[in-house]
């Protein structure tokens, strides 16, 4: 393609053509390191689907890059957390259903780790079933 501009077009033309196309290059890198910020902030919020929509984001904006290969080992990671906190919680609605003691300190314990907020509003439902 730069071949094809150079004959067509004087030198400075096609300097303005590469600098365009740099510029959005870097804003798509820039565009790409939010989104990956924000997928951490996300994360650590408990936000696991709102994390994943971000890495998600990440990859189809800089697909091939290192970024999106931080991205996808993110994804790996919030995938994992989602897969042990959803064990954990279905392990805490048994004890519930089964009337152990130790369901109640399990809930409280698992809300504090700001879980993901359906997964939340879950445990404070199985919460207000152990008072009863």
């Amino acid at each position: 393609e730069l071949e094809k501009l150079l004959a067509q077009a004087p030198v400075e033309s096609v300097a303005a053509h590469i600098r365009d196309n740099l510029a959005r290059l870097a804003a798509r890198f820039d565009n790409a390191t939010e989104e990956f910020a924000l997928g951490g902030q996300l994360e650590e919020a408990g936000d696991l689907n709102g994390a994943k929509g971000a890495y998600e984001g990440v990859k189809r904006l800089y697909s091939g890059s290192e970024l999106a290969k931080k991205a996808d080992a993110q994804l790996q990671k919030v995938a994992e957390r989602f897969k042990h906190v959803s064990q954990l919680l279905n392990q805490l609605e048994l004890w519930v259903v089964q009337k152990k003691p130790e369901a109640r300190d399990g809930l409280i314990a698992f809300l504090k780790e700001k879980p993901e907020a359906l997964m939340a509003d879950r445990a404070r439902s199985m919460l207000r079933v152990t008072r009863l």
